[in-house]
């Protein structure tokens, strides 16, 4: 938990830092993948770059996905489908898809 938020109220953070670095890295590089898109000579060098740091980020994050914090893991995000149908009020079937 962190207290940086105004008076009186606590904030929650879910994303850890290597999460949010991964993600604003991940922005940076596919945009300067599509600016370098039609380039040559240097730029095509960049865009080549671009690539590969995209390849080094998603391999990062899969490492970080089954090893990182508890937010982190893709274990949280699997949830079966009765649980968010359950909570609106939806009813669920048991042993079927939901």
């Amino acid at each position: 938990m962190s207290k940086n938020g105004p008076p009186g109220r606590l904030t929650i953070q879910v994303w850890d830092r290597p999460t949010r670095v991964f993600h604003w890295s991940l922005v940076v590089l596919v945009i300067l993948g599509l600016v370098t898109s039609e380039a040559e000579g240097v730029l095509f060098w960049t865009h080549l770059a671009a690539g590969y740091g995209v390849l080094g980020l998603l391999v990062f994050r899969i490492f970080w996905g089954f090893l990182g914090t508890r937010h982190a893991r893709f274990a949280e995000f699997l949830h079966p489908c009765s649980r968010p149908l359950s909570r609106v009020g939806l009813p669920t079937r048991s042993g079927l898809l939901f």
